[in-house]
């Protein structure tokens, strides 16, 4: 009996879930990830929308990070920490969440690596060089190979030795400016006070989270959480493997970029 209760308990949490990532994902129009159809007639028993030009059938976690994950409720927990509270780490949440570190710490690099894939670095960029940020770049990560990445040789094309690094390929070469002491100082410290130093291989995950922080901060937080829910049901696929996290390499640069993400945001898919 106290079996079937926790099942029917986790049914109903999933449930709840996927309504509330219907509500988002589904804000503007349905639109079909497959052929771009914008009519579609529900599958109530299977809780999904089947589209009705291509006849594919979709579900609010189709195609995004989101998608395959067994423990919904779980994920939404830690993408509203991840919002919201900008001193929590992973092992923090761990503790609150009763999980393993490593099942939290996992799920937010694949955050950080969505957001990073997602964000447009055509505008103008701040350019930081690993050097500057030494203090809190000390701890250990294994890497598969010795090579940095430096992201100025990697504007136009990924070469076969740069399919792993965090830094991302700035295809259309914006404009680069150097990041300000002020910044390089900012990063130091938020890696030190909060992480208590992080590893180069990963920085650029890090920084990418600290610009999305930075955007929050100027916002309403009581709106932000959906917002952060739309981004990552709407930006997809996104969703990297814990292989393809584990196989990253550290970059010689990291970039920062100048505008707010939610500027961005409103240009990624519904």
């Amino acid at each position: 009996m106290e079996n079937e209760t926790k099942q029917k308990q986790k049914r109903k949490s999933r449930e709840d879930c996927l309504a509330l990532l219907d509500e988002i994902r589904w804000a503007r129009g349905f639109l079909c990830p497959a052929c771009g159809g914008t009519r579609s007639y529900p599958i109530r028993s299977r809780g999904l929308l089947q589209c009705r030009e291509c006849g594919k059938q979709v579900s609010a976690t189709s195609g995004t990070i989101l998608h395959g994950a067994r423990n919904l409720d779980i994920w939404l927990k830690v993408i509203q920490s991840f919002a919201l509270d900008s001193n929590r780490t992973a092992a923090s949440l761990a503790r609150e969440l009763n999980i393993r570190y490593a099942t939290v710490w996992l799920i937010l690099q694949k955050l950080r690596a969505a957001l990073l894939q997602e964000t447009d670095f055509r505008r103008p960029i701040s350019i930081i060089d690993c050097d500057h940020l030494l203090r809190a770049l000390f701890k250990w990560s294994k890497e598969t190979s010795s090579k940095t990445i430096d992201i100025s040789n990697s504007i136009d094309t990924m070469s076969q030795d740069e399919e792993y690094s965090t830094a991302p390929q700035l295809s259309d070469a914006p404009e680069l400016i150097p990041a300000s002491s002020n910044l390089t100082r900012e990063l130091t410290n938020h890696f030190l006070f909060t992480y208590f130093g992080i590893s180069r291989k990963y920085a650029q995950l890090y920084v990418a989270e600290h610009w999305l922080r930075n955007s929050i901060n100027q916002l309403d937080s009581r709106r932000t959480i959906k917002q952060i829910l739309g981004f990552f049901l709407r930006a997809g696929p996104g969703r990297k493997s814990s292989k393809e996290i584990d196989l990253y390499r550290s970059p010689v640069q990291l970039v920062y970029p100048q505008n707010s993400f939610f500027t961005d945001s409103q240009n990624f898919r519904p």
